[in-house]
């Protein structure tokens, strides 16, 4: 979460709390949502749309403390089902990038070992150029091709 979301997120939670003790009001229904800034909501009605709402129950009794900690596990809970999600895009993101990543060095590892099989080809260099190379070296550059070839297209 970020910096601003978790500041906003403790004054809501300080301001609702402040509510609950000092306005003493029947059973009412709170709404909690995300916003599409990634903000969390709080509202007495819910949220236009069609957003991911959880609805907490305020309780009769503002002073009563096991109904204000009931009401901080809710909001604990829902955070940390959040943030699992946000993980688990993470790491889907991640997983996705190392695919690409491992594709392309594939590809060129293919490319690489097609260049050192032909006797006395030129090879491309780094820089543009092109060089012949001795048979000892094409054949230790076929080799660690092939290792390449196994490591990245498997």
């Amino acid at each position: 979460m970020s910096c601003l979301n978790r500041v906003f997120f403790y004054i809501s939670l300080i301001g609702l709390c402040g509510v609950m003790v000092t306005a003493p009001v029947a059973s009412a229904e709170l709404y909690k949502w995300v916003d599409e800034n990634g903000v969390t909501q709080y509202s007495q009605r819910p949220p236009p749309g069609n957003t991911d709402v959880q609805t907490l129950n305020v309780p009769e009794n503002s002073a009563d403390q096991s109904a204000l900690d009931k009401l901080k596990t809710q909001v604990n809970k829902a955070d940390e089902m959040r943030e699992a999600r946000l993980k688990d895009q993470e790491l889907k993101r991640q997983a996705e990038e190392e695919k690409v990543v491992k594709e392309e060095n594939c590809r060129r590892a293919q490319a690489r070992l097609a260049s050192y099989q032909v006797p006395n080809a030129l090879i491309a260099q780094a820089d543009g150029s092109r060089v012949r190379v001795d048979e000892a070296t094409r054949l230790k550059e076929l080799a660690a091709s092939k290792e390449m070839i196994v490591t990245y297209c498997n």
